[in-house]
């Protein structure tokens, strides 16, 4: 064991050490009283008070504030070391969820491997977000209480997701799962500091930088962390769009189905289960085999594939599972239906459609009115003009502005991007 010494610590809720080893907090609400569970390369799960990094020498100490001992965060009470296989524990989390929340058996395994997948997030470089979403009385904020009483530190913004709030909260956790209700933000687009959040957060190289009104000093923000969201309305940005794993939700007939969630802190079978993963973390987090590679996936696009793996990883498969193709057509489908309304893909559409015709060379207006014609969008033309080189064509200026040479067009790479 770790020596210990006696001088006052650096608290923290969680980290990994300079040398490898895997640090946890684990916290009993009752005595609001915290320890650390420790695992040391091929040594056991230990449980001390504190610990010293051996290179850096920083004493570390539990993380016992307000936001801790209200319940603001959920932790571990101990460490459940038992024989589980991973697919045993992976089955506990789907009878779990099913109790609480009412959707189909593909979704509840999606969700069930999204909470697994938390627990080990910092060993991926990049992580997909969980989205709940549906109208209103659909249950998309009790989805969020049942899966924030299991993911890794959950931390709840609830519905006070101000840019500012996130930074705050994801500077003080340092690691963990962001929980967020009701995120239909105002602009989604891509230039908005939550689609900046969004966006950045979902690689492991991350970081947003805000300007301190104080000292006007720039200050950088890592934001990587799972996240998982609440909302009824889609995301202006479609890059962010495809960044979620989204399950939709509709009122449920269920009558076994409690109509209030009873105390998630001290719930038996929350309580089990976030103890269980603890010792899931510190068992398997340095056995994730990263180059493990899934013929299946290769029908996918590259962004389906990357939220993907993560799951598959987690739980160390072998195979893909039925349940996660189904659900990777399904939003294959529904993305090619989004993007066919986005205004790239429909001047990809009437490129491709140009083309075909034999009609090579164009100019802005000619484009431009058929964008209109087709999808009643008024394309500014330097907009315009930035697809059309993004796509590949040249341009010349002419008497009649400039004029665009569709020759060098990639058509299959159009096809293959916007499902033509």
């Amino acid at each position: 064991m770790r020596k210990q010494v006696d001088q006052q610590g650096k608290g923290t809720i969680g980290r990994i050490l300079n040398d490898g080893t895997l640090i946890e907090m684990i916290y009993d609400p009752m005595f609001e009283k915290g320890n650390f569970a420790i695992k040391i390369e091929d040594q056991p799960v230990q449980v001390i008070n504190k610990i010293q990094d051996p290179m850096t020498k920083v004493l570390y100490t539990p993380l016992i504030d307000n936001s801790v001992s209200t319940g603001h965060f959920l932790f571990p009470s101990e460490v459940h070391i038992w024989p589980e296989t991973i697919s045993t524990i992976f089955n506990r989390i789907c009878s779990y969820i099913r109790k609480y929340i009412d959707i189909d058996e593909d979704c509840i395994s999606i969700a069930a491997s999204f909470a697994m997948m938390t627990h080990v997030y910092d060993r991926f470089e990049k992580v997909p977000y969980l989205r709940f979403f549906g109208p209103h009385g659909s249950g998309k904020s009790r989805a969020l209480a049942i899966m924030r009483s299991i993911c890794y530190h959950s931390i709840n913004l609830g519905a006070s997701q101000t840019a500012p709030n996130v930074f705050r909260a994801l500077d003080s956790l340092g690691t963990g799962t962001l929980f967020l209700d009701e995120a239909n933000f105002l602009d989604t687009s891509r230039t908005s500091d939550m689609t900046k959040i969004l966006n950045d957060g979902y690689s492991r190289d991350g970081v947003v930088y805000r300007c301190d009104p104080r000292t006007n000093e720039t200050k950088p923000y890592r934001v990587f962390s799972p996240k998982v969201l609440a909302n009824h309305t889609s995301y202006d940005d479609p890059a962010l769009e495809s960044r979620m794993l989204t399950i939709h939700m509709k009122p449920s007939p269920r009558k076994d189905i409690p109509l209030y969630l009873p105390n998630l802190e001290y719930l038996p079978d929350a309580v089990e289960i976030r103890n269980t993963l603890l010792h899931y973390r510190l068992a398997h987090f340095y056995s994730i085999n990263l180059e493990q590679k899934f013929e299946k996936l290769t029908v996918f696009d590259a962004r389906a594939q990357e939220i993907t793996l993560p799951l598959l990883w987690a739980q160390e498969l072998d195979e893909v599972p039925d349940y996660l193709m189904r659900y990777l057509r399904n939003l294959q489908s529904s993305r090619k239906e989004r993007q066919m309304l986005d205004e790239d893909a429909i001047v990809a559409d009437i490129v491709s459609s140009l083309m075909a015709n034999s009609r090579f060379s164009v100019t802005l207006t000619d484009v431009r009115s058929l964008v209109f014609n087709k999808g009643q969008i008024d394309l500014p033309f330097k907009r315009l003009g930035h697809y059309l080189r993004q796509f590949g064509a040249t341009s010349i200026k002419s008497n009649q502005g400039y004029k665009f040479n569709l020759h060098s067009i990639n058509t299959e790479f159009l096809k293959s991007r916007y499902g033509l």
